[in-house]
């Protein structure tokens, strides 16, 4: 439904992390929203998919649900193969530095109760593509290992396509793994 979607113009071009922050800051101060979320901009995640981490939200106690782009029986998920296997690398480096048992960080598509909306974004991220990885780390700080996994849900997608033109190289894929040092270091 388009009225239940609303777009907030950034001023200046701060990147993903910063558009993202800057925009669910935006939304939180709307006092009719109890969830506020967001999808990545090439539309890869489904809107019935993002329907659905709503629903489980709002019939649960979780304060997020993560997609995740699971590949199972059962799911359209579409990844190149070269893709696939950095993926898998960098996400077990991730789930190291988290010590949470989280899948799949780096999906664009995240819905939260408004309640923890300053705790995630009131503060800049470090990072220019981690954010989401540092948002799981603000929670674990806050709220503890224990309780944030039971706050957390991760919710595997039933549809998913990468689109092409996507800007992540494999020369990229190191840079992240600096990233991922520099979480590790700061958080």
């Amino acid at each position: 439904n388009e009225s239940n979607i609303s777009i907030y113009d950034c001023e200046k071009n701060g990147g993903k992390a910063e558009a993202v922050r800057l925009g669910m800051l935006h939304m939180a101060k709307d006092p009719q929203l109890d969830y506020i979320g967001f999808l990545d901009a090439d539309l890869s995640t489904d809107f019935r998919d993002f329907d659905d981490l709503v629903e489980t939200l709002d019939k649960s106690n979780f304060k997020i649900v993560s997609g995740s782009r699971m590949s199972r029986m059962g799911a359209d998920i579409t990844k190149e193969s070269a893709r696939k296997v950095i993926s898998m690398t960098i996400n077990l480096i991730i789930r190291t530095i988290l010590r949470m048992p989280l899948y799949d960080t780096q999906c664009g598509a995240k819905v939260m109760d408004r309640s923890v909306v300053p705790l995630l974004f009131n503060k800049p991220f470090i990072t220019k593509w981690l954010f989401d990885v540092e948002m799981f780390i603000r929670m674990r700080k806050h709220y503890g290992k224990v309780e944030a996994k039971k706050l957390i849900c991760e919710q595997p997608l039933k549809r998913w396509i990468h689109a092409d033109g996507s800007k992540l190289s494999m020369k990229d894929s190191v840079k992240i793994v600096g990233q991922l040092a520099k979480i590790a270091i700061v958080y």
